[in-house]
């Protein structure tokens, strides 16, 4: 979920920001979880199915933005997004939930600048909250302690299509600067729904064969963010969690300076 720390805001026209909304990849992949719920309930015909899926949205948005600031009241932008979120879901029970309502009403929000703002990092800035530093758009790292920092693959507005090649382009990043000693760490660490037993092979492809890709502990609080993020940006993930109740699989991989460096050295 994104942060509620206010961004540097951003004042385009409103029709602008819309058609910026609605070419963003971001916020397409963002909708397409609301039109899986959609189609869900209104192809499947069984009554005790329908409220098991509509319990789990509802479980997975609502209690998430209830649980937002628990010990005081939802503050005036975490109330509008609280209300645009219900909206879109009872929309979606109604049959008639789009991405041009929805991104209207995002465009005409307040919390349109801390939607953009995650869907549009820059090289070198900083995430408010969590101290991840980008080094492109799709890549962060964060330092962990004295000797580690984890790598982390965040909400981008990058096209499906050149995802591995930013991917490749943040690590090279990275190891450009754990090489020359900017980044200073022995070990990195690495937890991603995206290392699930189903695409080891692109896994192994990016890391390197010779990589032990380790299960994760049910309790870390990093592989309940990691499955959010993966429930609300990838299709197949929220419809196969909405349809069984079953989470996404986070597996981690931790590679030393050496190895990281040797990996994504530039030729």
């Amino acid at each position: 979920m994104i942060s509620f720390e206010q961004p540097q805001q951003i004042h385009p026209e409103k029709i602008s920001t819309k058609e910026q909304i609605l070419s963003n990849p971001a916020f397409i992949r963002f909708a397409g979880g609301f039109e899986s719920y959609r189609d869900l309930l209104n192809i499947n015909s069984d009554d005790k199915n329908k409220e098991a899926i509509t319990e789990r949205m509802l479980d997975f948005y609502t209690s998430r933005l209830n649980n937002v600031n628990k010990e005081t009241q939802r503050s005036a932008v975490e109330e509008e997004l609280f209300q645009i979120i219900n909206i879109a879901l009872q929309e979606c029970r109604e049959n008639n939930f789009s991405k041009d309502n929805f991104a209207n009403r995002l465009a005409t929000s307040s919390v349109i600048n801390l939607f953009l703002s995650e869907w549009n990092r820059q090289e070198s800035e900083v995430e408010e909250g969590s101290d991840m530093i980008h080094v492109n758009e799709l890549i962060a790292y964060k330092k962990e302690g004295e000797n580690e920092i984890s790598l982390h693959i965040r909400p981008t507005g990058t096209e499906s299509t050149e995802l591995i090649s930013k991917i490749f382009d943040g690590f090279q990043k990275i190891g450009s600067k754990l090489e020359t000693g900017e980044i200073k760490a022995d070990r990195i660490i690495m937890k991603s729904w995206l290392f699930n037993k189903k695409m080891e092979k692109i896994t192994r492809l990016i890391l390197g064969n010779k990589i032990s890709i380790e299960n994760t502990l049910p309790d870390d609080n990093d592989v309940t963010a990691t499955q959010h993020l993966a429930l609300q940006y990838n299709k197949k993930s929220l419809e196969k969690f909405l349809k069984t109740g079953e989470k996404p699989e986070v597996r981690q991989v931790i590679m030393t300076r050496d190895e990281f460096v040797a990996r994504f050295k530039k030729i």
